[in-house]
């Protein structure tokens, strides 16, 4: 369980990150993406699940509002 005062602790350390921290986080998470041969594919296909719930979604609040 976490507790508030830890959750405020965590949302501060991520503010005072500075931009050269941010950036080298960057850079590995992009060594990473560039390591795995099948990137491109694994996030369209993320993002066609993300789209395809969007839409079920809308088309279901659009039918509750008829």
């Amino acid at each position: 369980m976490i507790l508030i005062d830890e959750k405020d602790e965590r949302k501060t350390e991520k503010k005072s990150q500075t931009a050269k921290e941010i950036a080298e986080i960057m850079v590995e998470n992009m060594k990473v993406n560039m390591a795995n041969p099948n990137f491109w594919a694994e996030k369209e296909e993320r993002l066609q699940k993300a789209r395809d719930e969007a839409l079920k979604k809308l088309k279901e609040r659009q039918n509750n509002e008829k």
